[in-house]
């Protein structure tokens, strides 16, 4: 991502051994589960499932999970229906991806039919809404400065894979910002009946400030839902350097955002991000270092749709990201308006 290297605040890339050492302590308490999860293969699948998953494989021919696959405990309250209901929609998901992966589907169609009933199950039960927001753009005000621009007049700000054009609308194969489809889906916090509803709509509706969105875009669905998590998506692997570039000025303007709307509060130093090409997800940080913004020179693998041991993984991990949402995030986002 050397093109990055010509914000005024640049984005670097590092390894995931050094960006580990530098995520704020609630994200980076995150990676021991996930990695329980990956490399260990401990407890990702609710032990009620056991049964539904042992005759799926028995009718199918295939090999039973080992016992270490299995909690030991319920970690959800529905239990066996939970669980039952957990194997169908993802054996439909594996179908769905299998298909679009087969008949080289579109984007768009693997977000239709494996992406969004993806995340829209690993949200199910929660205080997390997945919401698709391929027309989103990022607000002018938001866009990260290029260096030695003045901050006055919006920017429109241009990346071509292997240079940046910016400040400047940009040519066939460039990354222009402003104005620019960024990402596929966001995580948001859902806001409705809860103690944020009030401060939120308070901070979005300022009197004589006009609409202040409560995020960096002005789309109408993320006006008053803090995001948490933002996941772009790629059919193949064609366009990716582009892709990472469009996710990682996503979440940086993201950053400056809540950097604004902090007022001296503890503000949020990271986003995960997660890039999915075809069956394969990933997880990164972008994180605020006061200097430069930092990212993982490659993700941290999270499960993919191409088998059920591994969409099962996929769907444990994203319940990880999920729960922290519900909880350290959204006191984050009490306590930035708690200050406002």
């Amino acid at each position: 991502m050397a093109d990055m290297q010509t914000l005024a605040k640049p984005v670097q890339t590092t390894s995931l051994s050094v960006a580990k050492a530098n995520l704020p302590p609630d994200l980076s308490a995150l990676l021991d589960p996930i990695e329980q999860v990956m490399i260990d293969s401990v407890g990702f699948v609710l032990a009620e499932a056991r049964e539904g998953i042992s005759q799926h494989l028995q009718a199918i021919g295939g090999r039973m999970f080992p016992d270490s696959f299995f909690a030991t405990a319920v970690v959800e309250p529905e239990g066996t229906r939970s669980a039952e209901e957990d194997l169908q929609e993802l054996l439909e998901i594996q179908a769905q991806a299998l298909e679009a992966s087969v008949s080289k589907a579109s984007e768009a169609a693997w977000n239709l039919d494996v992406h969004g009933p993806m995340l829209k199950l690993a949200t199910r039960g929660s205080g997390v809404r997945r919401l698709l927001v391929t027309t989103a753009t990022v607000s002018p005000e938001w866009l990260p400065l290029m260096r030695g621009v003045e901050a006055a007049a919006p920017q429109s700000v241009s990346f071509s894979a292997g240079s940046v054009s910016g400040p400047c609308y940009g040519g066939e194969g460039d990354v222009t910002v402003a104005g620019a489809r960024m990402v596929d889906f966001a995580l948001v916090l859902q806001v409705a009946s809860t103690p944020l509803e009030a401060p939120i709509y308070q901070a979005v509706y300022r009197t004589g400030y006009g609409v202040q969105p409560i995020n960096h875009s002005a789309y109408t669905p993320l006006l008053n839902r803090p995001i948490g998590v933002s996941i772009e998506t790629k059919n193949t692997g064609r366009n990716l350097e582009t892709a990472q570039v469009r996710l990682s000025l996503w979440a940086v303007a993201w950053l400056r955002r809540m950097e604004a709307l902090g007022n001296g509060a503890r503000v949020p130093l990271a986003m995960p991000v997660i890039q999915v090409v075809g069956h394969i997800w990933k997880l990164s940080f972008v994180c605020d270092l006061g200097e430069h913004y930092e990212t993982f020179e490659d993700g941290i693998a999270i499960g993919s749709t191409d088998s059920l041991v591994q969409l099962y993984k996929l769907l444990a991990v994203l319940r990880i990201l999920i729960r922290w949402m519900d909880t350290e995030f959204r006191a984050t986002i009490a306590a930035i308006l708690d200050a406002n």
